[in-house]
């Protein structure tokens, strides 16, 4: 389905979208509805996810796979579903903590005025993050022998295992903003609402990636070009100390220093490579001290 790939990717526009629609004509379907709406409303296009919504008197169960449909049209006084208390509380705590206005992680980075990326790929004689810095930390960071503290920014995929005794402030889900799209992740907050922010990257970076790798960025890269990308458009009034280390851009046949998965095929890991070090430059001529492995 074509909105599946562009959903994946997050490589479409209103235009694209208005050509599906006007491809399947007058959409009495609710799940293509819902689909669509919640692309519209990914790209701030919330005229045009209201007028497909409107049109219908009552809302179907698969609505609940559409986090963004729900929260809109819960704002909107839309038809929704029949949802429990804490279904209700979930989606009132993801308003408030979703990618807040106020607060960007680059805003969490300028609270420290330093930070950290360490990755989960094997290494030798790498240095400590820094104490004081905002740390971004992955996945199952904690089986990770040279990280002992907690993740500020804990940086996971759309598939990972909530885990109620991390202690990290905030999350971040990688990969083309996983509530605005058809899945069922919203739940995992059912019971764990304890994040002061959950933030998506944006979708023109993982787009741009995805067109430049040819295959879909990982976690690690992500974080590394939306931190250098803030650098170079000068969000960060002072100056800023960094550290990166722990990332192997598929020089090691294993994915993680702590078990003997092999290294993801997902990746186009020389395509990384390159754009890694791109980042890297760009950063240690940012940074007031930058330090990496590299």
């Amino acid at each position: 389905m074509q909105l599946d790939s562009y959903a994946s990717t997050g490589n479409f526009d209103v235009y694209k979208l208005k050509n599906v629609q006007s491809v399947a004509g007058a959409v009495e379907n609710k799940t293509l509805a819902y689909y669509l709406a919640s692309l519209y409303l990914q790209l701030g296009e919330d005229v045009q996810a209201y007028e497909l919504l409107v049109r219908f008197t009552k809302a179907s169960v698969e609505m609940k796979c559409y986090f963004n449909v729900l929260a809109f049209s819960q704002c909107k006084q839309l038809p929704m579903p029949r949802l429990t208390n804490t279904e209700l509380d979930c989606i009132d705590y993801l308003k408030q903590v979703m990618n807040p206005a106020n607060q960007s992680m680059i805003d969490v980075i300028n609270l420290f005025g330093s930070f950290s990326i360490v990755g989960n790929a094997p290494a030798e004689n790498a240095a400590s993050p820094i104490a004081s810095s905002c740390k971004f930390y992955f996945n199952d960071y904690r089986k990770n022998s040279r990280v002992t503290d907690v993740a500020t920014v804990h940086v996971v995929t759309p598939s990972w295992s909530m885990d109620p005794s991390d202690q990290s402030e905030y999350l971040c889900i990688t990969g083309n903003n996983i509530f605005s799209r058809r899945s069922n992740v919203w739940r995992k907050f059912v019971k764990n609402q304890r994040y002061k922010a959950v933030y998506t990257l944006p979708r023109q970076l993982w787009s741009e990636l995805s067109v430049e790798l040819a295959s879909s960025p990982s976690a690690g890269l992500l974080i590394l070009s939306y931190v250098a990308r803030g650098m170079v458009a000068g969000q960060f009034p002072s100056p800023i100390t960094g550290y990166v280390a722990g990332f192997s851009s598929g020089q090691s046949a294993l994915n993680h220093s702590y078990d003997s998965v092999p290294l993801s095929e997902r990746h186009n890991w020389p395509a990384e490579a390159i754009v890694y070090q791109r980042d890297l430059d760009q950063l240690a001529s940012a940074c007031e001290h930058f330090l990496s492995e590299a």
